[in-house]
């Protein structure tokens, strides 16, 4: 797992009550429903510092997905040199 995908593990073991999750783990078949939902969302909004919405978890469901999603969020963006900004 990325480091992405362990803290997301992380939060999904916490919120559902489960020891484990892996990179294919579908939220949903492991115990997931709209109330746990809203908590994960909210997890992710504090952890990442990014705008996730219910619908993003579930077109997202498994696990090593959402983490792609959301590092495609976070990743910084590179500074561009003086040269060439002149």
């Amino acid at each position: 797992m990325n480091p992405t995908e362990a803290r997301l593990a992380e939060i999904w073991c916490t919120v559902l009550g489960i020891s484990e999750v892996g990179r294919e783990g579908d939220f949903f078949a492991i115990g997931g429903d709209s109330l746990l939902m809203a908590k994960v969302v909210g997890h992710i909004r504090r952890t990442w510092l990014i705008e996730i919405t219910l619908r993003d978890l579930i077109e997202r469901p498994v696990l090593s997905e959402l983490a792609l999603w959301i590092d495609e969020r976070t990743t910084p963006v590179p500074e561009v040199s003086h040269a060439e900004r002149d």
